[in-house]
């Protein structure tokens, strides 16, 4: 949880103060229901997030000689419509330099309410250990080519990065139109 909660105040800094969306703001005009995801108050998105290696990943414990199996895991936390988790295949006895040149796609219904988590876990038969991980607003997010720098177990910065690409598609649906009343009042 303390990783979603860095991730949560990444974007402005970490000064503990986030705003909250218009359609939560006026909430006197607009009765936003979180268990309904049919109307849609936010810009939705499609992610399409491709991971390409992983650079200097550390081990799992510091007292363990064994070389990690890596894999990323992905997830998304947000509303429930939201929710999404996939994960890389397990690269084998490489922690220094795994390639993995996988794509996922996650659609986001509200982007602003929305993070993304990136875990790296240790493949091990009788538990899987995070070595790592990353967490930001998918409204932070930038397309493009990146290197995610990772942060360790303890919530420090460490060397290790991701490679990825990440591509961010717009999902404007002129048929709806109660999507266009609500955009037109803010």
């Amino acid at each position: 949880m303390m990783a979603l909660c860095f991730g949560k105040f990444l974007d402005n800094g970490g000064c503990g103060y986030v705003l909250k969306p218009n359609y939560l703001l006026d909430a006197e005009h607009i009765e936003f229901n979180p268990w309904d995801c049919q109307i849609n108050f936010d810009y939705p998105q499609t992610l399409r997030i491709t991971i390409t290696s992983g650079q200097f990943l550390p081990r799992s414990n510091l007292k363990t000689s064994d070389i990690p199996d890596p894999f990323i895991q992905i997830s998304t936390h947000g509303l429930h419509c939201d929710e999404q988790t996939h994960q890389t295949r397990v690269i084998k006895d490489n922690g220094f330099d795994p390639i993995w040149n996988e794509t996922f796609e996650f659609r986001i219904r509200f982007p602003q309410m929305c993070l993304l988590y990136f875990s790296v876990i240790d493949h091990d038969i009788l538990s899987n250990d995070r070595m790592a991980y990353f967490c930001a607003p998918v409204t932070m997010i930038q397309r493009g080519y990146r290197h995610i720098r990772l942060r360790a177990t303890n919530n420090d910065p460490s060397y290790s990065t991701l490679f990825v690409y990440i591509d961010i598609q717009s999902d404007d649906d002129d048929d709806n139109n109660n999507e266009n009343i609500i955009r037109t009042r803010f």
